[in-house]
């Protein structure tokens, strides 16, 4: 291994061959690795770079956060129409999956009312519930003046956003593949 010292005397190209010979090696300790070692490895990484993070000051994080925004954007702009329409694909594939794990988890509201969501049930079909005045004890939990409250709320929130929005008077359908639809309501985009 090259002290500081003697890669600072480097060139470049001793720089580019040291580098690309330091990813191969990483690449079979990697292949080689068993899958409890590759947990140990993430595991012990994610410890340092949270140590790492903890410590940096606000400067230090706009500074990186800089860095990888034009990491991102070389990297995006080297991509080809097919690995760009990959990477989307990954995305709403992720975003599909985090969905999905989230309405599983938190379909009841209260935890404990013993509803469970059904994956086999289309719920789209259900008519809609004209509400009035709100009774107790809904009515004390619109509030948002209590903790109990202000939780109800935000679980209410969490559970809506796993929803596509539809709308009376929708102009036009915007369609991209693999992506939710998007509506044109009154000059507004609505999801």
């Amino acid at each position: 291994m090259l002290s500081t010292t003697h890669r600072t005397a480097e060139t470049p190209l001793q720089t580019q061959i040291r580098l690309g010979e330091q990813v191969e090696r990483q690449a079979a300790f990697r292949a080689a690795e068993t899958p409890l070692q590759t947990q140990i490895r993430l595991k012990e990484q994610d410890e340092r770079q949270t140590t790492l993070r903890a410590i940096e000051t606000p400067l230090q994080i706009q500074i990186r956060l800089e860095e990888q925004a034009q990491q991102q954007a070389v990297i995006r702009a080297r991509d080809t129409l097919e690995q760009l329409q990959a990477r989307r694909i990954v995305h709403a594939e992720m975003q599909t999956e985090r969905w999905g794990d989230f309405m599983h988890n938190n379909w009841s509201v209260f935890h404990d009312s013993g509803l469970q969501y059904d994956p086999s049930i289309d719920y789209h079909t259900y008519p809609l519930i004209v509400i009035g005045e709100q009774e107790e004890p809904l009515k004390t939990l619109y509030l948002y003046d209590t903790n109990e409250s202000k939780r109800f709320l935000s679980k209410i929130r969490k559970y809506n956003s796993c929803f596509e929005m539809t709308s009376f008077g929708v102009e036009k359908a915007i369609r991209m593949p693999v992506f939710l639809a998007t509506y044109t309501v009154q000059g507004q985009i609505c999801h």
